[in-house]
């Protein structure tokens, strides 16, 4: 099977990653920064619903995609590329939970504004979640600035399948351009690129590492 179909599953993957995360988090004045999801206030339940599903089941094909990454990086010495790439399938792995808590995040939050919980229950209820999903969350976006990282330096420094102005091509990149676009215009296409950074990130990627690798 040549390389390019791997890349061509994960960039799916991630077009259905974007999908399910401007279906469950995106709202056009979200004001993100505060990070505070009482934006999913004016998320319908459906949307949810289907933000929650698609990620889930979706996110982990991803993988595919990686799996052409490692294959193009290998040659640089597995005692290089594999403390990079191994954390691909833990980050994919707390990833999906990551995706999936905020789908009960939502979910209390609409049940807080439906059935007016008493403000203390619904802020215990709440703070429970945050000290649940947060650590997480940190944890995830340290492990993905430490991929990038070593692909960075795999491809730039050690030899491999890809040109050494691939390495510029970066995830980490890519989601700093999406919090910079936020910056600029922080509703609509801003707010939209914001919640789906990671999974526009790593479809730049696949699509660029694809294209490089057609005819492998």
């Amino acid at each position: 099977m040549r390389l390019r179909w791997f890349g061509l599953i994960g960039m799916v993957a991630a077009l259905c990653g974007f999908a399910a995360d401007v279906l469950l988090l995106y709202v056009p004045n979200g004001e993100y920064e505060k990070w505070n999801y009482l934006f999913f206030e004016q998320i319908s339940v459906n949307r949810i619903w289907l933000g929650h599903f698609i990620g889930v089941f979706c996110i982990p094909f991803e993988l595919f995609g990686f799996w052409q990454v490692y294959k193009a990086v290998e040659q640089a010495g597995k005692r290089y590329v594999l403390p990079v790439l191994v954390p691909v399938i833990f980050v994919t792995v707390w990833g999906v939970a990551y995706h999936a808590m905020l789908g009960g995040m939502a979910t209390l939050i609409h049940l807080g504004k439906r059935v007016h919980l008493r403000p203390d229950v619904f802020e215990n209820s709440m703070g429970q979640l945050v000290s649940y999903m947060e650590p997480l969350g940190y944890l995830l976006f340290g492990i993905f600035v430490f991929i990038s990282a070593g692909l960075f330096y795999l491809i730039r420094y050690k030899s491999t399948l890809y040109p050494r102005w691939v390495a510029w091509v970066n995830p980490f990149f890519f989601y700093l351009a999406c919090v910079a676009l936020y910056r600029l215009f922080p509703q609509h296409i801003g707010s939209m690129v914001m919640v789906s950074g990671f999974s526009l990130s790593i479809f730049g990627t696949l699509a660029v590492s694809t294209c490089v690798l057609w005819n492998r």
